[in-house]
């Protein structure tokens, strides 16, 4: 299919798929199923207000084997060759252009450097965060033991008073 579109002369003309049936003599249903098998190519545009599929009707005549109109083309007659001159080289701008290539290249290496610091620094800084992360958490694990040992031991004095007075009243039942 792209060679015939190579093949293709002049603008191409798009039909509704009924123009296209009537002008090579098959059936709608049959134009369908050839662009729906890819046999050509199809669009959908906007014709009479309705959405509608539109094919090249070059293109829908050589799959049918219909020959084209071929309008009568103008004989051109073939010109000889001239001889073209080399281009001159003009060298009077050859030093601003080499002073531009060099001040390009100092600024490419100026940003791969400047590239090369600031992946060090992301690095460095990625450590010291990678740090503080361990630093903070070890704290946040020390102030949990801190506070678990102090639940513990406020709950296991109140056990001790409650031990003490309990012994203490049945001491005084038994006595």
């Amino acid at each position: 299919m792209a060679e015939d579109q190579e093949m293709t002369v002049g603008a191409l003309q798009w039909v509704t798929v009924k123009d296209a049936a009537i002008a090579v003599g098959v059936t709608e249903s049959r134009l369908r199923t050839a662009y729906r098998a890819g046999k050509m190519s199809v669009r959908e545009d906007l014709v009479d207000g309705r959405v509608r599929k539109l094919l090249d009707i070059d293109e829908v005549r050589r799959w049918a084997g219909v020959p084209s109109p071929v309008a009568e083309a103008p004989v051109i007659e073939p010109v000889a060759p001239v001889a073209a001159a080399a281009p001159r080289f003009d060298d009077s701008h050859l030093e601003e252009l080499s002073d531009r290539v060099k001040s390009a290249l100092a600024r490419a290496t100026r940003a791969e450097d400047q590239v090369a610091l600031l992946r060090n620094e992301l690095a460095q800084l990625r450590e010291v965060y990678q740090r503080v992360s361990d630093t903070v958490a070890r704290r946040e694990a020390a102030e949990f033991q801190a506070s678990m040992r102090s639940m513990c031991a406020t709950q296991t004095s109140a056990r001790r008073r409650k031990a003490t007075l309990f012994g203490l009243a049945r001491r005084r039942a038994t006595t």
